[in-house]
């Protein structure tokens, strides 16, 4: 089987009656470790989404939304319990009561609240809702969800049926929403199948080879001794013009590649940079709905997985950079079934280490479902001033935004650092190596990328 050939899982994924506990996915067990070690109980892997609704919000009927909305997404019932072996679980609760604050026309308090309070993964629902009055009269609707129980695409699911559960509530009519096949309990247990069966069990070793030899250096930070299991964090944004974007669009294209791998080789290229190493090792954000029949159902279908790439010799051009990171990337995603705790075991270090065992970086290329823009009855986004959450010592966020000059997408680039690890100052010139060597890179491909900051 090649290398970059994911294997294929030969069952199908059913809705059938499910034991009263089952297995997490891949995506929920590292979100899962990582909540069962937080030393400090102030972890935060939360999601969060905001709407303005057009004039004031029936509250009984956003409540009757609401738990239609639990009925028909089983994740968003369901509680994580340690077994007596240690192992985690998930069990699907018959209900859940959605906690609605109404924060008035002051929501800064609530707001910051809301979003800052951690989840208890065993007491569902692993979601909240916060209810602003805004000028104009329009209504403020901010959903907190848990990581462990949702994803990009996932908010995309939700605030279309959110907001067609209320209309057909108000209207007194059927929602217009399509049947669901499947629930996240029965993808959960399909990759399960996959992941004990003799196709996946040959795939951890390819890691142990992947990252053989490999030891993190610690965190380039400015402090030797950041604050441990800190979660505050800030952020530093800049944008690529319309015309460097299109320009990597075009790089990417030649070295047969995506955007994301494009910006991806330019953070291996900043830590190497930062670290003076040309042996790195990033983490990465990865999807996996693949079977048509996941694209409406709501949960976690991330991985992360680790991409170790060799920036030497020093003559390397940024094309041959993106062209390593491009085949570390497909071989990754090849083996992203497997368990965050294999990828520890690789390293031979556990999931309660100080620091994240494998990398201290991590880039995450966004992006929701498509045509999540054109849903009718979801209104507009409301972006409350919501604190920056860091779960790594430095983390890169690419979000593809349209610019008021040009019919061309631009690149948002924004780099989320712990304040106790890093200095504003060498997150500005992080951000700013890196928009550079982007841009240097794009337009002059065959040339040697800078290595200094």
């Amino acid at each position: 089987m090649p290398q970059h050939e994911r294997p294929a899982n030969p069952h199908p994924i059913v809705h059938s009656p499910r034991p009263p506990e089952f297995p997490l996915s891949a995506g929920q067990e590292r979100l899962w470790w990582h909540d069962r070690f937080d030393a400090t109980g102030k972890r935060q892997d939360h999601v969060t989404e905001g709407w303005r609704v057009p004039g004031p919000v029936d509250h009984q009927v956003l409540s009757t939304a609401l738990a239609g909305l639990v009925q028909r997404h089983e994740i968003l019932r369901t509680r994580f319990v340690r077994r007596p072996d240690g192992t985690p679980a998930q069990r699907v609760d018959k209900d859940a009561t959605v906690p609605v604050i109404r924060a008035g026309a002051h929501p800064e308090d609530a707001v910051r609240q809301a979003t800052a309070e951690p989840f208890d993964l065993s007491a569902p629902p692993l979601l909240r809702v916060v209810i602003a009055e805004l000028d104009d009269h329009d209504t403020g609707v901010l959903l907190v969800l848990h990581h462990i129980i949702t994803d990009r695409w996932s908010m995309d699911v939700i605030a279309r049926d959110l907001f067609e559960l209320y209309a057909a509530a108000r209207a007194e009519r059927t929602p217009r929403l399509p049947a669901l096949a499947v629930q996240y309990g029965d993808y959960a247990l399909w990759q399960r199948r996959l992941l004990e069966s003799d196709l996946v069990r040959p795939r951890s070793l390819y890691w142990k080879r992947a990252l053989a030899g490999y030891r993190r250096p610690g965190p380039p930070a400015d402090r030797s001794h950041p604050a441990a299991n800190e979660t505050l964090g800030r952020e530093t944004t800049v944008e690529l013009s319309a015309e460097s974007n299109a320009a990597l669009t075009r790089m990417a294209w030649r070295a047969r590649a995506s955007p994301a791998i494009v910006v991806t080789a330019a953070l291996c290229a900043a830590l190497g940079a930062m670290t003076d190493r040309t042996d790195v090792v990033i983490g990465a954000i990865v999807s996996d709905r693949p079977r048509p029949d996941l694209q409406e159902v709501v949960g976690c279908f991330l991985n992360t997985v680790a991409l170790r790439v060799d920036l030497s010799p020093n003559t390397l051009s940024f094309c041959e950079l993106v062209q390593r990171t491009r085949d570390v990337w497909g071989s990754a995603h090849a083996n992203q079934d497997v368990p965050f705790e294999h990828l520890a075991a690789a390293l031979e270090v556990g999931p309660n280490a100080e620091h994240d065992p494998i990398f201290e970086m991590l880039v995450n290329h966004g992006g929701g479902r498509p045509g999540a823009d054109r849903q009718p009855n979801v209104p507009p986004p409301w972006d409350p001033v919501v604190q920056d959450t860091a779960t790594f010592e430095l983390s890169l966020c690419t979000l593809m935004v349209n610019t008021l000059v040009t019919e061309n997408g631009g690149l948002r680039v924004a780099f989320v650092h712990r304040p106790s690890s890093f200095d504003d100052s060498t997150t500005t010139s992080v951000a700013a190596y890196y928009v550079d060597l982007l841009e240097r890179g794009v337009t002059a491909p065959d040339s040697p990328f800078p290595r200094r900051l």
